[in-house]
């Protein structure tokens, strides 16, 4: 009978965490990609674009996977109160217990996703879009765009050609203020300017043709997109945070989903929703607590106080 149990819960999760998961995917997703493109200077290409929707997936993934995950058991667990599942198994002598197994198993196989996400898909998709949104940009016409110490401002683009182009360039100990009839931004060349006029310190000039050397990008990348060895090695106590939070959250998610089995079969599951958002606050607000409590601490606080909370409810539940 446990087995049955087992094999039927594993069974019917599949269907509702895999439209959890795509709902979280397309809501999410649309959320990020916008986000990042409505802070980029300048929109990418069609080959930046697809650049984008990659590095965008696995950053998706580290959060939809446990989040669909979570979901789906509790829309089951919910549909098993209300159509009298669980009375049935009550009725066979099983208690909530014997439910622990299935939901152990599937928690640790998305948490181990989910980890493989945090540690290494995440880091690289935030690199990704960064690398993309910051500096390979296409500049559009009547939008200022900067790459660095470059900012360019063309009036009109056409292919790789820009029009009527007025720029600010800084190139440490030489910056100068140009417009050109024609430009092309380079990266391996560097920027061509024909026929313009070019304003230094201390000097003027009209030129036919004028090259110079490819902008350098000076921003760096968020912590976020920083590997594990990075994070590690910094002194900043919220940089080592994040790099153990990539190892939290799985286990905060498998913590999550044990939560829901007494929340949902006991009519609370909007409780379970509670927890996440509780979570979340409480991990805020330890990153801003991390120079007292140091990256470790703040990063196995939150973990601590959600494992607290599982056991607490599991304890006061009489189905158990």
């Amino acid at each position: 009978m446990v087995r049955t149990a087992t094999h039927h819960l594993c069974r019917q999760w599949i269907g509702p965490t895999s439209a959890a998961t795509a709902v979280f995917a397309v809501i999410g997703g649309v959320g990020l990609v916008a986000a990042q493109l409505l802070r980029a200077p300048a929109l990418p290409d069609g080959a930046g674009l697809r650049d984008v929707l990659l590095g965008a997936a696995p950053v998706l993934g580290e959060w939809v996977l446990p989040l669909g995950g979570l979901a789906g058991l509790v829309a089951l667990l919910v549909r098993w109160r209300a159509e009298g599942e669980w009375l049935t198994l009550r009725a066979a002598g099983l208690g909530g217990r014997h439910l622990v197994p299935p939901v152990l198993a599937c928690g640790l196989a998305i948490g181990g996703l989910t980890l493989a996400l945090g540690h290494e898909g995440a880091p690289w998709g935030r690199a990704t879009l960064f690398d993309v949104l910051v500096h390979q940009v296409s500049p559009r016409a009547g939008r200022a765009t900067s790459v660095g110490g470059l900012t360019v401002l063309p009036g009109l683009s056409s292919g790789e050609d820009l029009h009527d182009l007025f720029l600010i360039y800084d190139g440490g100990e030489a910056s100068l203020h140009a417009h050109a009839a024609i430009g092309r931004i380079a990266p391996d060349q560097g920027l061509q300017l024909e026929h313009g006029q070019a304003l230094g310190e201390g000097f003027g000039l009209a030129f036919e043709t004028l090259e110079l050397p490819p902008p350098q990008a000076t921003s760096r990348p968020p912590p976020s997109a920083w590997p594990g060895s990075q994070l590690a090695a910094s002194d900043d106590p919220y940089h080592q945070a994040i790099g153990h939070k990539r190892s939290t959250w799985p286990v905060a998610a498998v913590l999550l989903m044990l939560l829901a089995l007494p929340a949902s079969l006991s009519g609370r599951a909007w409780t379970v929703g509670g927890a996440v958002v509780g979570w979340w606050v409480v991990v805020r607000t330890c990153d801003g607590l991390a120079p007292s409590l140091g990256g470790l601490g703040s990063a196995l606080l939150p973990l601590a106080l959600l494992g607290v909370a599982t056991a607490w409810t599991w304890r006061r539940w009489g189905d158990r």
